[in-house]
């Protein structure tokens, strides 16, 4: 049955990088132009997981304002046990989200645009299906892969992370395609082939190391070769 749908993660599938929002926190102080104590990393991990709940809730809405607005709440409250003043806080996601979407954090595969668009060019419908926040689309725009795409599901926005089928499965009914008809593309083995298994599509796994061996692909370019 011929491929219509392909759903693809985000980071190191289409864009290189990694996520860490301890150090990336600290990262967004410096650029803000603070120079914080020894203590604020952990500071920062303890005080994610208590404000992450509202964190969720905001991503939830979809509303980046609101998404915004936790993590200045959470941002005043770290600030403050470090001794610096809370007003900063605002400056500082600020900096975050100039920085979120900065080439300094992500960037495209040299093969992700050239794929996306003969994928298109073959009549496949594209749907970015990643354990990610609200801000997922605009670092896709950032890096010029939104108009690429036909649809984004973002996991904290959904509110259902892969391994879970949930995304993929909105994917599919959107598309009005079958699993038969469907393939996603990641490159977590736990998250993203177990998505496709419990969705009952056919996984590819992206192993861009020398130590990569078959059936994983090396590049997006080869998944071509089963879109057909």
């Amino acid at each position: 049955m011929p491929i219509r749908l392909v759903t693809l993660d985000c980071a190191n599938t289409l864009l290189r990088g990694r996520w860490d929002p301890v150090g990336f926190a600290l990262w967004a102080a410096r650029e803000a132009g603070l120079c914080l104590p020894q203590r604020a990393a952990e500071r920062y991990g303890v005080l994610l997981q208590s404000h992450y709940p509202a964190i969720l809730e905001a991503n939830r809405t979809g509303d980046r304002a609101s998404v915004r607005a936790a993590y200045v709440r959470l941002g005043e409250e770290w600030l403050g046990e470090l001794g610096v003043a809370p007003a900063i806080a605002p400056e500082v996601v600020t900096a975050s989200e100039r920085l979120l979407v900065s080439k300094e954090l992500f960037e495209p595969f040299p093969e992700t645009i050239p794929f996306l668009r003969e994928a298109r060019a073959r009549g496949v419908r594209l749907a970015v299906v990643s354990n990610w926040d609200v801000s997922l689309n605009a670092v896709l725009a950032a890096h010029g892969l939104d108009t690429l795409v036909d649809e984004t599901y973002a996991s904290l926005v959904v509110g259902a992370e892969k391994p879970g089928p949930t995304m993929l499965r909105l994917a599919m009914a959107s598309a009005g395609a079958s699993p038969d008809e469907t393939i996603h593309i990641g490159d977590d083995p736990i998250d993203d082939l177990g998505a496709a298994a419990n969705a009952g599509v056919q996984g590819l796994l992206i192993d861009r190391s020398p130590r990569a061996e078959p059936p994983s692909i090396r590049s997006l370019t080869e998944a071509l070769e089963w879109i057909g």
